[in-house]
């Protein structure tokens, strides 16, 4: 039986590093199933060979090379061996060059030229070998295969087991299944899952934290992992819980397995999976093409009812929009998020590549019939006025759609302000009932304060529930340009003031607000800013107020941690105008 990690406890053949393993026993598609899962042959050599069994030009029976050291692989010590990979390619073309050469048949020129293309290791190529000349290998047995099939062999074996176990009478009966499953539901509802709602990633200067602690969701994890492993009636019953998000890494579990062969042929994952997160980096698009795209086209497959999907590229290409094209396919999906993160911080790739192929990308996405959030970052500069982008149309058409998210990349990446009001959320909601400009903003998290709200439409003003702004010397706050008392919705907001601030910005918050965060720079003084606090709750300025926070400023470029201080010796007037009224306060600097 496999761990919950995917990794199949049964050995195959050795790998090329040397890794020992057993032959399988007279099984020609378990031989090349255990080829595959050690990436001894790829993909590509796996089909070449299934298309010259069907064509008939290709026969392991056929396969002998009778030259003294092949088989034993000593032939292959006379070849020099390097780390370098230029080296290695060298070596392997000449290995393939003497292959074909001492080759008297087509079949056997086929096997050597894919170690010379580098598509099969020379480890790989002994087994086969050694199969072929002990009989153990018969070419019928592959007449009826596929890739698919093979790929998906070791997934079909183990689920046969857990399914067996799972309908099996051997169980625990003095451990109630009721009670099993009530402690899985316990422990899966504390698991962080990778994809948040939008309204919990919004991060003002005091970052907002996540209802479950990311240490009590490792704990539940690791528990489940631990409760799968009890009784075999009991694995299937928490990988349905274990399984709901899929992560694919950036990185290989080892030098062998690749993260997309390793997720795609591991029970843990299924129809029960909701949530899929992956990485498509430049290795894995170029020396792990193939594993990549063959995940990638069966996802709606293995994974039929997936709602969430989150997509970080660190690269663009054509092979992009190829992805969005397929995950097309899924019929319940719902969210879906793309992210771009560059070794070498320049996001004008993905930027560049978004403006040239918008029409395109846009077309497949109205595709996706139950899509209803999208996030992904964008130019700053077209949204200087803080308008529903025009380029979005193809999926507002859809009464599904219901959220758009777009981000500005540029203060992750250290790149230059496009623009005054430069942004790092806006997200626009759909309107229920509205015939004309049916999105609103919904929240607005700007890192400088806009030279004016009045260019706002009349529907984002009404629909504007959370905002976050920054303000800075180049664009001060006047009570003119910046009045946010029509803000009929506006609940939540997080000021931060780098300089100064007069009273005029509380005077401009609308009566709807229940939570006002305030940050104040340290040139400031305390007793200051407590008394226009106090001032403006004991007088109910803020007639719906619930919580109130007051942050002190030390830096402007640096990260800095917050610590929650003794409200008496910092805002003393403020919090026995909030005890009054029993508003929630804190002072943080």
């Amino acid at each position: 039986m496999a761990d919950v990690d995917g990794k199949s406890n049964s050995k195959g053949p050795s790998d090329a590093r040397g890794h020992v393993c057993s032959r399988p026993s007279n099984n020609s598609k378990e031989l090349f199933v255990s080829l595959l899962s050690d990436h001894q042959i790829s993909y590509e050599a796996v089909e070449r060979i299934l298309s010259g069994i069907k064509s008939e030009k290709f026969t392991l029976e056929d396969v002998k090379f009778p030259v003294e050291g092949i088989l034993d692989g000593s032939v292959f010590d006379k070849f020099p061996t390097s780390t370098e990979p230029d080296s290695i390619a060298k070596t392997r073309a000449d290995i393939g060059v003497f292959l074909i050469s001492e080759c008297i048949n087509h079949s056997e020129e086929m096997l050597a030229s894919l170690v010379g293309d580098e598509l099969l290791s020379v480890e790989g190529f002994r087994h086969i070998l050694a199969a072929a000349s002990d009989d153990a290998m018969k070419t019928k047995d592959l007449k009826a295969e596929t890739l698919d099939t093979l790929i998906f062999y070791p997934l079909q074996r183990r689920q046969q087991v857990l399914l067996e176990h799972d309908h099996s009478s051997s169980s625990t009966p003095n451990f109630p299944h009721i009670v099993l499953q009530a402690l899985i539901d316990s422990l899966a509802a504390i698991i962080i899952p990778f994809y948040l709602l939008v309204d919990e990633c919004i991060v003002g200067i005091i970052e907002k934290a996540v209802n479950k602690s990311y240490t009590q969701s490792f704990e539940a994890r690791r528990t489940l992992r631990c409760l799968a492993l009890v009784h075999p009636s009991w694995t299937l019953t928490v990988y349905r819980a274990l399984g709901r998000s899929l992560y694919v890494g950036r990185r290989y579990y080892d030098e062998v397995i690749s993260p997309w062969t390793s997720k795609i042929q591991n029970p843990l994952y299924g129809l029960w999976t909701r949530e899929l997160h992956f990485y498509l980096r430049k290795e894995h698009s170029e020396s792990d093409k193939a594993r990549y795209t063959f995940f990638i086209a069966n996802v709606s497959r293995r994974f039929p009812l997936l709602q969430s999907v989150s997509i970080i590229l660190d690269t663009i290409n054509e092979d992009f929009l190829q992805c969005l094209k397929t995950l097309a396919d899924l019929q319940e999906l719902e969210n879906l998020e793309i992210e771009f993160t560059p070794s070498d911080n320049r996001m004008y790739p993905f930027l560049s590549y978004l403006e040239e192929n918008s029409e395109s990308m846009f077309e497949v996405l109205a595709q996706y019939r139950r899509l209803q959030t999208l996030h992904m970052p964008y130019w700053p500069y077209r949204l200087q006025e803080m308008k529903f982008p025009r380029e979005f149309s193809p999926l507002t058409a859809s009464r599904e759609f219901r959220t758009l998210r777009l981000s500005s990349p540029c203060r992750t990446f250290n790149q230059p302000t496009f623009g005054s009001n430069y942004f790092n959320n806006l997200i626009w909601t759909r309107q229920d009932g509205a015939s004309k400009d049916s999105f609103g903003l919904g929240i607005l998290q700007l890192e400088q304060l806009p030279s004016s709200f009045r260019t706002l439409r009349d529907v984002d003003k009404n629909s504007l529930t959370t905002l976050h702004v920054e303000c800075t010397e180049k664009v001060p706050w006047n009570l003119a340009d910046h009045n946010m008392e029509c803000f009929s919705s506006l609940r939540d907001v997080e000021f931060v003031s780098k300089v100064p601030f007069p009273e005029n910005v509380l005077k401009s918050m609308p009566l709807t607000v229940e939570s006002f965060l305030i940050a104040f720079p340290r040139t400031m003084d305390f007793f200051e800013v407590d008394r226009m606090l106090e001032k403006h709750v004991r007088r109910e300025r803020f007639p719906k107020l619930k919580k109130l926070r007051a942050v002190r400023l030390y830096f402007n470029d640096k990260q800095y941690t917050y610590r929650r201080m003794k409200i008496s010796s910092s805002i003393p007037l403020t919090s026995a105008a909030c005890q009054t009224r029993n508003v929630e306060h804190s002072a943080w600097f």
